[in-house]
């Protein structure tokens, strides 16, 4: 580090035991609000071409484990 940097003045104000300085009515936010995002509908081919190749890919995955469970022949309720 270089000695240059050694050597910055701080500015250290003294603040009350309460917290606040003497007037401080009001609270600043440093940051704006965030904006809404809201999804979009989407159509097209690659929107189609990426759902039938999701669907394929989830088939070929699970399907092999689907294969092998053994369903319960009674009924539920």
């Amino acid at each position: 580090m270089s000695d240059s940097l050694k050597e910055i003045p701080i500015k250290v104000e003294q603040t009350p035991p309460n917290g606040k300085k003497p007037g401080d009515e009001e609270t600043i936010s440093l940051y704006a609000a965030s904006k809404k995002i809201y999804p979009r509908s989407v159509k097209g081919l690659f929107n189609n071409l990426r759902l039938a190749v999701v669907l394929l890919s989830q088939i070929v995955f699970l399907g092999p484990a689907t294969a092998e469970l053994e369903w319960p022949s009674g009924s539920t309720v």
